[in-house]
């Protein structure tokens, strides 16, 4: 496939229904009774089944508040379920106890939980639709929402080994890995960046709105613009792809967790007053608030210099500062250098240095309730509480991000193989 920087794209999926998932998998329910080992508290486990070969639930029990494990394996093909290695719980034949529904793919109301009859993901597909119908008005029939991919899991070993193998230049081992990556999902163009882009689009399938504000400074200043391309690709690129992969990885490592999120923010909705996750594992998560914000609150460099030269200055030049002095600033003020520019403010909103700093040095607490994160401002100042699901939400939000500045990053790929740009 050719790129051209007038209409730039590269090769979105022709065919997602090797991942996409099908309504009718959301009223799938696996029942099964069973106990804590800690307090004999009876339970009965109302699983919704998910599109990935394994699921993991982790809930703390009513009585004793103990943690229990549920882990479920997968025949998608041929619809079968079987219990994994689980902790802290037997299997009991007992129908006595409190229904517990559980989803690795939904949010649920906390109000509704334990109703044996409700559907966690069939209510949020009805409010979904409807939300949107009241976005675009009411002659617009409801349209059932986008759903992401579940079984994301196995797609992402293969792409990280080949992302891996690329980033050591073996492309003799990486290259037939990329071939058949491209084959199976139907994919026209083998190369990495294709594959990752692909990947970006099947997860958050939302258009760019950072790539058309890059076009727009290069018909105003296209001489500049090389100039920022030139020191991007000396200064900033190499660092910040070995940041992707290590974020990527670290987001997938616990996608588990955010994967009962993802879809609110795949399709921008807020959620619901009750809303909560129904696994908690946030030993796994608690780091990854900062670890992705420290990276983009940096990698952003690249809005403000674009910004700049949109505002018809050089591309180092702010309109007070130089660059030299901005990169010494704190990080937490660096998004003020968008706030003329409403496209870019719009896509980083998800820049919350408090969460940072409380995730960054370990002021950040789960309570007993098992949902509700406890920190304090500066480590001793003032306490804040924040719901499980909004911070997993938090973190997804900023994950999608650093997806979308990737996708610009390898928009600028594009221009410095177009432009044969000389770096070195």
């Amino acid at each position: 496939m050719s790129f051209h920087a007038s209409s730039f794209r590269l090769s979105a999926p022709h065919d997602h229904s090797r991942l996409t998932a099908q309504p009718n998998k959301e009223s799938m329910i696996f029942r099964q009774p069973f106990k804590c080992n800690t307090c004999d508290t009876h339970y009965i486990a109302r699983i919704q089944i998910g599109y990935a070969d394994r699921q993991e639930h982790i809930i703390n029990c009513d009585k004793c508040n103990e943690p229990m494990t549920l882990r479920l394996n997968l025949d998608q093909k041929n619809a079968g379920v079987e219990f994994g290695a689980c902790e802290n719980i037997s299997f009991i034949d007992e129908q006595d106890g409190k229904p517990i529904y559980m989803s690795s793919d939904f949010a649920a109301d906390g109000s509704k939980i334990n109703n044996p009859f409700y559907f966690g993901s069939l209510e949020f597909m009805r409010d979904a639709a409807a939300a949107h119908v009241r976005r675009a008005g009411e002659s617009i029939s409801p349209q059932f929402p986008s759903v992401v991919p579940m079984a994301i899991a196995p797609v992402w070993d293969r792409l990280k080994k080949i992302w891996r193998l690329d980033s050591v230049k073996r492309y003799d081992i990486s290259a037939p890995l990329k071939s058949e990556f491209a084959r199976l999902y139907d994919i026209p163009d083998s190369n990495l960046d294709d594959l990752l882009y692909w990947f970006i689009r099947t997860i958050f399938d939302n258009k760019s709105t950072l790539i058309p504000e890059a076009k727009l400074a290069i018909e105003k200043k296209e001489e500049e613009f090389k100039r920022f391309l030139h020191y991007y690709s000396c200064d900033l690129k190499e660092h910040h792809w070995r940041s992707y992969f290590d974020i990527f990885s670290q987001f997938f490592d616990a996608f588990d967790q955010f994967s009962q999120v993802i879809i609110y923010t795949r399709n921008g909705i807020r959620l619901p007053k009750d809303a909560k996750v129904t696994s908690t594992n946030f030993d796994k998560t608690k780091k990854f608030y900062a670890s992705a914000y420290e990276f983009y609150a940096g990698a952003i460099e690249m809005l403000t210099e674009i910004n700049n030269i949109l505002s018809g200055r050089a591309f180092d030049k702010l309109s007070a500062i130089d660059l030299k002095s901005f990169v010494k600033t704190d990080k937490a003020q660096r998004r003020n250098s968008l706030a003329t520019n409403t496209a870019f403010t719009d896509a980083s909103k998800e820049f919350d240095h408090q969460i940072r700093n409380a995730s960054f040095h370990n002021w950040f607490y789960l309570l007993g309730d098992n949902t509700t994160i406890e920190y304090r401002s500066g480590g001793t100042g003032e306490a804040h509480q924040l719901p499980y699901i909004e911070y997993v939400l938090k973190c997804t939000r900023l994950f999608h991000q650093i997806c979308e500045l990737l996708i610009l990053e390898l928009f600028l790929g594009h221009l410095r193989r177009e432009w044969a740009l000389v770096t070195r």
